[in-house]
């Protein structure tokens, strides 16, 4: 009975369905196409004994995957059905692809205005910050370079020390916000993908380096590194940010060796 079978379709889940062509009720075209629209899935076999091209084309645009013609042998059949089967499988598996797909897209879109989200409040940070730290820090520096100059001469052998001490800390919180500010506008910048040349890069980073403290001895050892695709400007503050560190903080070493 093709109505009591889309009533149990309805019931419960099948992975193909092999019906007749002809039937009282209604014909396998029918039946298959009905059935479809309960599972969008659903393999069909058609089974007839009219083996024509326009049946074959009607089953096929309801839906059916192939068609046996009768009489038949089990033989014969057991390919077919195996081979739907099959297709049953990837078509499950392309829709939980697809899901899985899906997914994924909607987990990255919500990570991504995250990201908007927080690039947005550190730039909106670091503004702050540069405005509201810059002019005292100018002051801490300014005073204290005056005061060298003008009184020098008159300054304890012991306070000396301390004065360099808060020079070089205010220079330090400079820096510390020109790196906030220029890591906020990294955020901003759109990647632009070249080939760099890393060996290249790395030897004019390391001169700079060396050009600003010509009197120090710094052996630096740099294995090949070859070329790489990517946005070279930021791939150069990441390198500007490793070797100037190494050199920063190797400083107080007599001889210092940076590998």
């Amino acid at each position: 009975s093709a109505r009591r079978a889309l009533e149990v379709m309805r019931e419960q889940e099948f992975d193909l369905l092999l019906t007749d062509l002809m039937m009282p009720e209604m014909d396998g075209i029918q039946l298959l196409a009905a059935a479809r629209e309960t599972a969008p899935d659903l393999v069909g076999i058609m089974m007839t004994g009219h083996a024509t091209i326009d049946t074959a084309v009607k089953a096929m645009q309801a839906g059916a995957l192939d068609y046996i013609v009768k009489p038949f042998k089990l033989n014969m059949m057991l390919p077919v059905l195996n081979r739907a089967l099959a297709v049953r499988r990837l078509r499950l598996e392309n829709a939980r692809l697809a899901r899985d797909v899906a997914e994924r897209s909607r987990q990255l879109e919500f990570a991504n205005r995250q990201l908007e989200s927080a690039n947005k409040e550190l730039e909106a940070f670091s503004y702050s910050v540069s405005h509201d730290l810059r002019a005292p820090l100018r002051a801490v520096q300014g005073f204290c370079q005056i005061y060298l100059d003008d009184f020098k001469a008159t300054i304890p052998d012991e306070g000396l020390p301390l004065l360099e001490h808060v020079l070089q800390g205010s220079r330090r919180m400079g820096q510390l916000i020109e790196d906030l500010l220029e890591f906020s506008r990294l955020g901003r910048q759109p990647i632009l993908r070249e080939i760099v040349h890393l060996d290249r890069m790395v030897a004019r980073l390391i001169d700079d380096n060396r050009n600003k403290e010509p009197d120090r001895k710094v052996h630096v050892e740099v294995s090949a590194l070859g070329d790489c695709e990517g946005d070279s400007s930021l791939i150069e503050q990441v390198l500007v940010n490793l070797i100037s560190n190494a050199f920063k903080f190797t400083r107080k070493r007599s001889d210092a060796g940076i590998a």
